[in-house]
């Protein structure tokens, strides 16, 4: 009897998300959850996070998302939709921190946005001297990389790359 009410709950939930009805999914599994077991609750709670994305109710897929994490299920698409779910709270670091581990687990997707939410900046480091033949000095004076051709810019800028988060 369990199993033939999951499965009758679990029909309308496939159809409701199919015809992008996420309100009604939703109350289709949390009936499926009362007699749901194992592995098919991970699924649920799964179907649930992503009905919650698509309705924009963005806490309780990050609550979902992470049920899912601490239960060790689909761990890379969990930690790349919970970051969706940040990105939209305007939670950057948040969202770059669950992008990384994404990304360590493969996920793609993950890596591009990543470099979309936090994408290489350059600022400036410091200043060298430039001799012309293309080497730097950090003679100041006069007769300065007079051995290599002259000072070329005598305040040449030295960049680094960070990124803000």
């Amino acid at each position: 009897a369990r199993r033939d009410s999951l499965l009758f709950y679990k029909r309308f939930v496939i159809d409701a998300v199919a015809s992008k009805k996420y309100k009604t999914a939703l109350l289709y599994i949390d009936s499926s959850l009362i007699v749901a077991k194992g592995g098919e609750v991970d699924t649920l709670i799964q179907l649930r996070a992503d009905s919650y994305y698509k309705i924009k109710n963005y806490a309780s897929a990050i609550k979902d998302y992470t049920t899912l994490i601490a239960n060790n299920k689909r761990l890379s698409y969990s930690y790349y939709n919970r970051a969706l779910c940040f990105k939209k709270q305007k939670e950057y670091q948040l969202a770059v921190d669950d992008l990384r581990i994404a990304i360590k687990k493969g996920n793609v997707d993950a890596e591009k946005l990543h470099d979309k939410i936090n994408p290489i900046k350059k600022r400036i480091s410091y200043y060298t001297t430039l001799c012309c033949d293309g080497s730097t000095s950090s003679a100041k004076g006069r007769g300065a990389c007079s051995h290599h051709g002259g000072v070329c810019d005598w305040n040449h800028a030295v960049y680094e790359k960070y990124r803000e988060y």
